[in-house]
């Protein structure tokens, strides 16, 4: 089974990663997180559980819980490339010593291993970010690897 041929296949996924990115503030940002996720004929949906927490520039930190959904693009012409491509909308749990809410998260990213992100929170301070995130899925399926030459 090859999740990129595009044939009729699903499994179950978890997929730790981390994150790197500047805020809009110029912050630079840590996230790690973990998602478990269905795959299924090029496209995905999938729960993510983060944290996320600014190591330069103003302090703050927050979780968050986030739907995704995404796809696999077609194979270009030149390269045969293949990029995965997604959104996501969650709920962000932010906590300081000041106060503690929660607002609305929604995120963008594509590529493939390495993917470039960007999200954004529905605050009054209006945080958002860009950067880059490394995933590693793993799939669940006993059976997903054909060792068969």
């Amino acid at each position: 089974m090859n999740p990129t041929n595009g044939k009729d296949n699903k499994y179950l996924y978890l997929s730790p990663g981390l994150s790197l990115s500047i805020d809009f503030s110029g912050n630079l940002i840590f996230s790690p997180k973990i998602s478990i996720g269905i795959y299924q004929n090029k496209n995905f949906v999938n729960m993510t559980f983060g944290y996320v927490s600014t190591v330069t520039g103003e302090d703050y930190s927050y979780y968050y819980i986030e739907p995704q959904y995404g796809f696999l693009s077609d194979p270009s012409e030149i390269k045969k490339l293949q990029l995965f491509y997604g959104i996501g909308l969650g709920v962000a749990y932010l906590y300081s010593g000041k106060e503690n809410k929660f607002v609305l998260k929604n995120s963008l990213f594509g590529g493939f291993g390495l993917f470039l992100n960007t999200s954004y929170l529905f605050d009054e301070a209006e945080k958002s970010d860009i950067g880059l995130q490394l995933v590693f899925p793993i799939p669940l399926e006993k059976d997903y690897f054909d060792w068969k030459m």
